[in-house]
C-alpha cells in the first residue's frame, strides 16, 4: 500500500493536489478551512460558489453523519477526508471525499446516490424544495435529509461517483467523488 500512494504521489501526472484534509470535522477547523478555500480558489464568482458549495457539503456530511468521531464536551464530531486535485488542463477540479457510515444507513445513502445521478437539474430543484418542506423534529438522524448531497449534485455537471464498501459489521466506507468544471459557463 505505502508502495502505490508513493507511486501515485510521484508520477501523478493528470492532476495536481490543491488540498487536502484528513480528521475531525470540528466547528473552527471547518471555519478555517472554507476560509482558506475561498482565498485559494478566487477566480470566477461562479465557479467560486460552486467549489465553496461542494466542499462545505462534502465537510458537513462528515461532519454531522461520520460513524468515526470524536467526542468533546458531549458534542461529537465526525472524521473523514477530502481531497481537491486540480486537472493539469485546469477543466476542473475533482473533490474527492470519504469517511465510515453505520450499515444502517448504508442503503438509504445508496438509494439516495443512485436517485440523484438520474435527475436533471430540474428535478434535482424539485426535490429539493421537496425536501425541505418535509423535514420535520421526526427525523432525529437528519440535519437535512439529503440536502447535501442533493447540492452537491445541482453544483457539478455530470453525475458524482460514489462508492460503499464493507467495513465491519458495524460500518461501511461511503466514498465520494465529484467534479466541478473550472471553466465559466
Amino acid at each position: 500500500m505505502e508502495k502505490l500512494f508513493y507511486h501515485n504521489y510521484i508520477n501523478d501526472t493528470e492532476s495536481s493536489l490543491m488540498f487536502s484534509y484528513k480528521g475531525p470535522f470540528f466547528d473552527e477547523v471547518l471555519g478555517k478551512l472554507i476560509d482558506l478555500i475561498r482565498k485559494n480558489f478566487s477566480f470566477d464568482p461562479v465557479v467560486d460558489r460552486k467549489i465553496v458549495s461542494v466542499f462545505i457539503e462534502l465537510a458537513q456530511n462528515i461532519y454531522h453523519y461520520s460513524a468515526d468521531f470524536v467526542k468533546i464536551d458531549d458534542k461529537e464530531y465526525g472524521i473523514g477526508c477530502i481531497n481537491i486535485t486540480k486537472e493539469i488542463n485546469n477543466k476542473f477540479y475533482q473533490f474527492t471525499a470519504g469517511n465510515f457510515v453505520s450499515v444502517e444507513y448504508v442503503k438509504n445513502l445508496e438509494d439516495m446516490c443512485v436517485v440523484l445521478n438520474t435527475l436533471n437539474r430540474d428535478e434535482l430543484r424539485k426535490l429539493k424544495r421537496d425536501t425541505r418542506s418535509e423535514l420535520t423534529e421526526a427525523n432525529e438522524r437528519s440535519k437535512g435529509a439529503g440536502i447535501g448531497l442533493i447540492q452537491i449534485a445541482l453544483a457539478v455537471n455530470e453525475p458524482f461517483e460514489y462508492e460503499i464498501l464493507p467495513h465491519n459489521e458495524e460500518k461501511s466506507f461511503f466514498y465520494i467523488s465529484a467534479r466541478v468544471n473550472n471553466l465559466f459557463v
